[in-house]
């Protein structure tokens, strides 16, 4: 994986042009650098040179005119197939309007990770946007206060998607009453998801949520071929959903 030494930032770019014509690269790794316009535009000469399988962008310092400018350049030139963009909470709403574009229309673009961010109103918005035609078919979100709203715009363009294949939603503190019904209703309508995570959540199937619950799990059997419940309060009536 290439990575520019954060001490001195993105160094020569005749350097770093160097380096990529002496080595296959698969992943580059700007995590953790503090990346503002500027910067996000003499990155350019590499992404046009290579697809990476990954680049990696977690914890990076993105300000929101260079987020802009980065998705609209790796839009440009296909420059991924993976994209890691969590704890990256600055990007603001040119950002996320940029990165909405990218999903939608890259044609190589499969996996997201958009971990450790709150998704709240516009975020939400954006990516419920881009997933409405997204080929994504791999998504984290873990971690990224999804419960209530958030999850209910997600829910709606989910239903319509018919990419997607994995899905990672652990750590939102989803509940056991509007979240449960928000997720049977997406498994529904949605018939390409294979993978679901829902561990380290409040879903229980106790007192006044239990039919939520149970009608979740019943849709679970229905085409989920791996689901992770792990770390909720499931027992036994809905248990016997998942081993029938």
């Amino acid at each position: 994986a290439l990575s520019p030494h954060h001490s001195k930032g993105l160094g020569c770019k005749k350097c770093w042009i160097i380096v990529l014509k002496l080595c296959i690269c698969f992943d580059f790794s700007l995590s953790g650098v503090h990346l503002d316009y500027r910067s996000c535009e003499s990155l350019e000469e590499i992404l046009k040179s290579v697809q990476f399988n990954l680049i990696n962008l977690q914890g990076a310092e993105l300000e929101e005119n260079g987020a802009s400018s980065l998705m609209e350049m790796m839009l440009y030139y296909e420059s991924a197939t993976h994209l890691d963009i969590s704890s990256s909470s600055s990007m603001g709403v040119s950002g996320w309007q940029a990165l909405s574009w990218l999903l939608r229309q890259s044609g190589c673009l499969w996996r997201l990770d958009a971990c450790n961010i709150p998704l709240l109103e516009f975020p939400a918005q954006a990516l419920s946007k881009a997933l409405l035609s997204s080929r994504l078919t791999v998504l984290h979100l873990e971690n990224t206060c999804l419960s209530g709203k958030p999850l209910f715009t997600l829910v709606g363009a989910l239903k319509k998607n018919a990419a997607l294949q994995e899905l990672y939603l652990c750590d939102n503190e989803l509940n056991s009453y509007q979240d449960a019904m928000q997720l049977g209703e997406l498994l529904k309508y949605n018939r390409t998801l294979r993978t679901i995570d829902l561990g380290n959540n409040a879903v229980s199937d106790s007192g006044k949520a239990a039919m939520c619950v149970c009608s979740l799990m019943s849709c679970l059997i229905c085409g989920i071929k791996l689901t992770y419940i792990y770390n909720n309060t499931v027992f036994l009536a809905s248990g016997l959903h998942l081993q029938s």
